[in-house]
């Protein structure tokens, strides 16, 4: 069964390694720690956390959208252990951590290759973001192993390479689980490469290059413009944000939320643009990562066939959005109040681990059912 739902085991890894990578803040409060744990932070949230979900949304998504062959218990177990590995050397020394993260995403770039390679069905256009993502991750890394290009390759990784992944597989999976669109498993959903969409999508991919490499060399403002564009063209085009989904309930007002959060997170940098590396923690913790734990939940919930619409499930996915859209604001207040900054960061840090608590005790814990 876990080879062809290998979500399982990364899903929970990355839940568990974000509880971790948000409690380096939480000896703040107490003046437990002189340290400023940044770099292990950020690493772990983005190699750890986000990986860990790409990896294992990946490795089940493909196979099924090429019809080919599901992945192997040592492809699983080999991918797995790098980013434990990963993670683990963090400790010890955080360029071998990169190294590892390399690696691993070489060896999943195998394995989409190899299901590619012989695919029995179209893909939808959609997927052409998966090189844009593994492309700029990779530059990125490689420039982080060096000191002399390490903030180059941090702005690359970080702020940056994850939106090509959000904006191309969300197109597919945002209107459909709004009931916008058909399900990618539902028998009347259909591939089919229309012209005119495929120009629209290589200028947007090119738009989004184009202004991840602005903010690489300091035009914070011109790439935060250009990123808001192509992000309201998204929202407008492919994930069909203005249309009001129907049965507009907690699930669906979550997921609609985190995703207008995301495409409109830019305006907080373009106002504060000498703040971004604090303005950005809005787009990633109510825009990305609740993306991220609402996709997963429909993922663990549907193939575990539980109901989705039960009445509790449905009101946990509005305290989750809440707590959550408090952990950004908090997050965000922290450096207009200088004083009490490493406060908020602990605050902040303490309602992410409720909220990813509740998530692994209430979703988490079904995995395996």
């Amino acid at each position: 069964m876990i080879n062809s739902e290998p979500y399982r085991p990364f899903f929970i890894f990355g839940a568990t390694v974000s509880l971790y990578a948000a409690g380096l803040w939480i000896p703040q409060i107490f003046q437990l720690s002189t340290s400023y744990p940044v770099l292990q932070h950020s690493f772990s949230m983005m190699s750890g956390f986000t990986l860990s979900f790409i990896f294992g949304f990946l490795m089940t998504a493909v196979p099924k959208f090429t019809g080919t062959f599901v992945a192997t218990k040592t492809e699983i177990n080999s991918l797995l252990a790098l980013i434990m590995l990963s993670q683990f050397f963090g400790f010890i020394n955080i360029k071998v951590s990169y190294s590892l993260t390399i690696v691993a995403m070489f060896f999943l770039i195998i394995f989409l290759y190899k299901r590619y390679k012989n695919k029995n069905s179209k893909l939808p256009i959609f997927f052409l973001f998966i090189p844009c993502y593994f492309l700029s991750s990779l530059i990125g890394l490689f420039l982080m192993l060096s000191a002399n290009t390490f903030m180059i390759g941090k702005k690359i990784l970080y702020y940056g390479s994850t939106d090509y992944l959000i904006l191309g597989l969300g197109s597919i999976l945002i209107p459909a689980l709004l009931g916008t669109k058909p399900l990618p498993t539902d028998k009347d959903f259909k591939v089919v490469h229309y012209k005119t969409e495929i120009v629209i999508l290589l200028f947007l991919a090119l738009g989004l290059i184009g202004s991840n490499l602005l903010f690489v060399f300091n035009y914070t403002k011109f790439a935060y413009y250009s990123k808001l564009i192509i992000n309201l063209i998204f929202a407008y085009r492919f994930w069909l944000l203005l249309k009001i989904p129907k049965n507009f309930k907690w699930f669906k007002l979550s997921l609609w939320g985190s995703a207008w959060i995301f495409i409109i997170s830019p305006i907080a940098i373009l106002i504060y643009p000498h703040l971004y590396s604090h303005m950005i923690h809005l787009n990633f913790i109510a825009g990305i990562s609740l993306i991220t734990f609402t996709i997963s939940s429909h993922v663990i919930l549907s193939h575990g066939k539980h109901l989705v619409d039960k009445e509790k499930v449905k009101l946990f996915f509005l305290y989750v959005f809440l707590i959550m859209l408090s952990v950004a604001i908090i997050r965000v207040l922290a450096i207009i109040f200088p004083s009490s900054y490493t406060l908020h960061l602990g605050i902040a840090a303490i309602f992410w681990c409720l909220s990813v608590a509740l998530w692994i005790i209430k979703i988490g814990t079904k995995i395996w059912h």
